[in-house]
């Protein structure tokens, strides 16, 4: 299966269409949003309780019950719900890019709905870490390379979890692409190639990744530089130090007829 357009990308309504009409990424995205929300509207809270222990057909099942009962109610309360809003503006393509894998990288495990609540100590490792991270991608952006997260982990709590911490401005919506933006028999060096590489017009000298998954690796050097972070509890300052020296390294290049077009 090939996804024709990001969930992040969609409008509330295209989103709520796509899960009635039987998709089923779609729908695990609206069990995620349901699951994580706190607020008790339009019978959450008894949407949770049959969600929590059911199985991925019941739990899709129940969700488009409840979109279809509150359609309407569901748009119109839309950020009141806790729900994510989609990306509108399209990326300015950079002449290089940092491409992280999210969990065991950015984050220091893989992350779940229950880290969100305490996402700085959970998902990153504490404060200290974060200021780092932070750092980290401000030296990135300021030698001129653009950031991409390629996860396996969901679009939706990547980007609540980097919200939370405070590291969302750095990255562009459309530029984070989680389990529900590409197929699972797809590689992550397709998706960059295709997603990234491709409509910015990149060679691989001028496209790094850091993964901690050592057959991601072994996939991704085929088309660009890689950086392993071979040790549990995500990169470290040496992964970081390593980052921004490649990104110092990669000169000014002259971008001729580069639009700034969307990802296709």
């Amino acid at each position: 299966q090939v996804f024709l357009q990001s969930l992040g990308v969609m409008s509330a309504p295209e989103q709520i269409e796509a899960a009635l009409g039987g998709h089923s990424s779609a729908t695990a995205n609206f069990v995620q949003y349901v699951l994580a929300t706190q607020v008790d509207l339009l019978g959450i809270q008894e949407l949770q309780r049959q969600l929590s222990g059911s199985n991925a057909v019941a739990r899709n099942r129940a969700v488009r019950g409840w979109l279809k009962e509150h359609k309407r109610e569901v748009l119109e309360r839309w950020q009141e719900l806790g729900f994510p809003a989609a990306e509108t503006t399209e990326p300015v393509w950079e002449a290089k890019y940092v491409v992280f894998d999210f969990d065991g990288v950015l984050a220091v495990k893989e992350v779940g709905l229950m880290d969100l609540e305490q996402a700085v100590m959970r998902a990153f490792g504490g404060a200290e870490r974060v200021a780092s991270l932070q750092k980290c991608l401000v030296a990135l952006a300021v030698a001129g390379a653009g950031l991409a997260i390629v996860s396996r982990n969901s679009k939706h709590i990547i980007l609540r979890a980097l919200r939370a911490a405070g590291l969302d401005s750095h990255f562009h919506g459309r530029l984070v692409f989680g389990w529900e933006d590409y197929a699972e028999t797809m590689p992550k060096s397709a998706l960059i190639t295709e997603r990234i590489m491709a409509p910015a017009k990149l060679s691989e000298a001028e496209v790094i990744f850091i993964d901690d998954s050592a057959g991601n690796i072994r996939d991704v050097q085929r088309v660009c530089a890689v950086v392993h972070v071979a040790n549990k509890g995500g990169m470290g300052e040496t992964h970081m130090t390593e980052l921004t020296s490649w990104a110092a390294s990669q000169g000014p290049r002259v971008r001729l007829g580069s639009t700034g077009a969307e990802p296709q």
